[in-house]
């Protein structure tokens, strides 16, 4: 992977910005433009180094899923878990587990969909049925994802940072923000 587009740009809370976590600028974007305290619960389809570090700072509570590798979840487990008691992580292998977030009873404000390729579209269309504010996914310039299968919900405004190889989107209903995201980056 070539990182060198990536070179003069700080870390973000101290995460460093590469191919794997550049989806970190439209996140931190998105929390200096909401209200603190506004997004309080995390649910995260896919976890890492990048993301999942950074939602532990900024919140209460993420529930995070692994769907693509045991060997992931437990490396991501055994760092992070026990420093951050408010981290719930589950091992749940394969694109089928798109509805996973529905075992529990909490109210999300933002859920992060990079988690199995082959329904990161469903894991998006499941939180907009359940009126989540903020769902941001990763990769949204990849094909063969199936893009095309997330709904169009009138509801939710979409907002596609295009900065880098990988692009991140964001679909959301706080107009307010959006507006402000949009008039301050140059996302379409």
């Amino acid at each position: 992977m070539d990182n060198s587009i990536y070179e003069g740009l700080s870390p973000i809370s101290g995460i460093e910005i590469n191919g794997y976590s550049n989806h970190l600028v439209l996140i931190d974007a998105l929390f200096k433009n909401v209200k603190k305290g506004s997004i309080n619960t995390i649910f995260e389809y896919g976890c890492g180094f990048g993301s999942t570090p950074y939602f532990l700072q900024k919140s209460k509570k993420v529930i995070a899923v692994e769907m693509q590798s045991e060997e992931w979840f437990w490396g991501v487990r055994n760092e992070l878990k026990f420093v951050h008691p408010h981290l719930e992580i589950h091992l749940a292998l394969g694109g089928k587990n798109w509805n996973f977030m529905g075992q529990f009873a909490e109210k999300f404000d933002l859920v992060f969909a990079d988690g199995h390729g082959d329904s990161r579209p469903e894991c998006i269309n499941y939180a907009m049925g359940k009126n989540v504010p903020y769902i941001i996914s990763h990769d949204t310039e990849e094909k063969g994802y199936g893009w095309e299968r997330v709904l169009d919900n009138n509801e939710y405004h979409k907002l596609t940072m295009r900065d880098f190889n990988n692009w991140t989107t964001l679909w959301t209903t706080d107009t307010q923000v959006f507006g402000k995201l949009k008039s301050e980056h140059n996302w379409v």
